[in-house]
């Protein structure tokens, strides 16, 4: 349910619109692929994020026109920070999701790093977590719980999810809760070309090969296991309002600046910290949905 909207179709409309985003993500990451197949550079990370902003517009319109829910508007807006400000301390990512429905309303904040797959394709990995991105998830967990890694990944759909979750057909079920044909591994809603990690996980594994004097693992089957689709993440979890940070001192953090009017209550700087790129989600109805 999201806030007060029982009408399951505003919950297909959520996954499936970031699903899309996060499919094309992955035809996009296999054309980077196919670059370096031929010698070529492939696309840099940078691009994979503001891409990103860029189809989840387009994916939230395309999929709300598709469905009738009354009064249902879903909104994404991204912000990108001038060129000079990336190279600053701080997230890839900041989103921040208001959602307003009959009797009910929550804004929260979530951050982001932005990590991309490497070949080889039989055993991809994740070369820019170690080091840089374990700091990054401790800085991240210092300022909110609500911290996660954006995984850009290429493959075909149903290699991505075998590594993510075994044998994905037998584990369907405890997994995510339902039998197997209820969905398709080929639904936008379950793409990984977006895939979802807490950075408490990249905190554990770090802490881990610390103890053990082992490296860190970078092999895709580990860093993606349990991983969640963005779809799934932002239909069952965030949208859902069980995932997010609504103090207003975080809510800050990831508003960008020209925003910072709807700032209920919060003013200053409270972390020496920044985001380079914003996305703003708003998910509204003014009528009861059944």
């Amino acid at each position: 349910m999201i806030g007060t909207i029982r009408d399951p179709r505003a919950r297909s409309a959520v996954a499936d619109a970031f699903g899309l985003a996060s499919q094309s993500l992955r035809e996009r990451g296999n054309r980077s692929m196919a670059r370096v197949s031929r010698g070529e550079r492939a696309f840099a990370e940078p691009g994979f994020t503001e891409v990103l902003l860029d189809e989840l517009e387009l994916a939230v319109r395309v999929r709300l026109d598709e469905i009738e829910v009354p009064s249902l508007r879903i909104t994404t807006t991204g912000f990108n920070l001038p060129v000079a400000d990336e190279t600053r301390y701080g997230a890839d990512l900041g989103m921040r999701v208001d959602i307003l429905t009959p009797g009910y309303f929550t804004s929260k904040a979530l951050l982001f790093q932005c990590k991309r797959m490497y070949p080889p394709l039989q055993q991809p990995r994740f070369d820019e977590i170690p080091g840089r991105g374990e700091r990054q998830a401790r800085d991240m967990l210092a300022i909110t719980p609500a911290s996660f890694f954006l995984l850009f990944n290429f493959g075909e759909q149903q290699s991505l999810a075998d590594l993510a979750w075994g044998d994905f057909q037998r584990s369907a079920e405890w997994f995510w809760g339902r039998p197997w044909h209820d969905f398709e591994i080929g639904g936008a809603a379950f793409d990984l070309g977006v895939a979802i990690v807490p950075a408490a996980r990249i905190l554990g594994l770090s802490e881990g090969a610390s103890m053990t004097n082992g490296k860190f693992p970078t092999e895709a089957a580990t860093i993606l296991a349990g991983a969640s689709p963005l779809g799934v993440f932002m239909a069952d979890l965030v949208c859902s309002c069980l995932v997010g940070d609504t103090r207003p001192m975080v809510r800050q953090l990831v508003t960008a600046p020209a925003q910072h009017a709807i700032n209920e209550g919060a003013s200053g700087r409270f972390f020496d910290y920044h985001v380079n790129r914003y996305l703003h989600i708003t998910v509204t109805t003014e009528e009861e949905v059944f």
